[in-house]
């Protein structure tokens, strides 16, 4: 079941061909023979027309508002664990506070960040997280807070 908005697919997909490529240009980067392929990675970042500058374009093209729900969706699949609460109501508030202004800034932190892993993990914790689970955290972080209190 897809749960992420449609419009969000293909910032996803773009920030996956940017991680993937960040994470190939590194790994050449600590072997010293493969300074070529860094060489061209850094190159290929500098041209029009990279995944990075495609997503880039696609992020300062979403309205306020969408931007604002990319940015709540993001933040809950980076951020959220069952402690926090119902994932639908948890995901609500992200999106009704997360912060947009500066625009660029955010666009840049964005931009920098692994979105589609985040949106995936955000449909993962919608999916996939029970009352149960919910329960068991609050309960395990109650322990651990009485622990906490008694150590004092």
């Amino acid at each position: 079941t897809q749960l992420i908005p449609q419009q969000f697919a293909e910032i996803a997909r773009l920030s996956d061909v940017v991680r993937a490529d960040d994470i190939q240009a590194v790994t050449a980067n600590s072997n010293p023979e493969m300074g070529k392929q860094v060489l061209a990675h850094f190159n290929r970042e500098c041209l029009v027309g990279t995944p990075r500058q495609d997503l880039y374009a696609h992020l300062e093209a979403l309205s306020d508002e969408s931007f604002k729900e990319l940015m709540g969706w993001v933040l809950f699949g980076r951020d959220y664990t069952p402690r926090d609460g119902d994932p639908t109501e948890v995901l609500g508030r992200y999106i009704r506070d997360a912060e947009i202004y500066p625009r660029h800034g955010q666009e840049t932190y964005l931009e920098w960040k692994p979105i589609g892993q985040y949106l995936r993990d955000a449909s993962k914790h919608l999916l996939t997280t029970t009352s149960k689970d919910i329960k068991r955290a609050q309960d395990d972080n109650y322990e651990a807070e009485e622990d906490e209190e008694f150590d004092r």
